[in-house]
């Protein structure tokens, strides 16, 4: 039986398991929750762009709609 320690949380598991089953598991690159981030991240971005968008939209429709 091998064990090795974890970086982490210094406590011992097996050898056989590549990390440690009472930590996170690490960073990957390929995980969905990177695109949740991503969503996150632009979605208020892309919000405030359409909310200008309709502002200046309907400032310009105001202003054509007199002539």
């Amino acid at each position: 039986m091998r064990l090795k320690l974890c970086t982490k949380c210094k406590r011992p598991f097996m050898a056989s398991e590549e990390f440690c089953p009472r930590c996170p598991e690490p960073f990957d690159a390929n995980s969905f929750a990177n695109l949740g981030c991503i969503v996150l991240t632009i979605l208020p971005l892309l919000v405030l762009i359409l909310f200008w968008a309709f502002i200046f939209g309907a400032i310009f429709y105001r202003i054509a709609a007199r002539f």
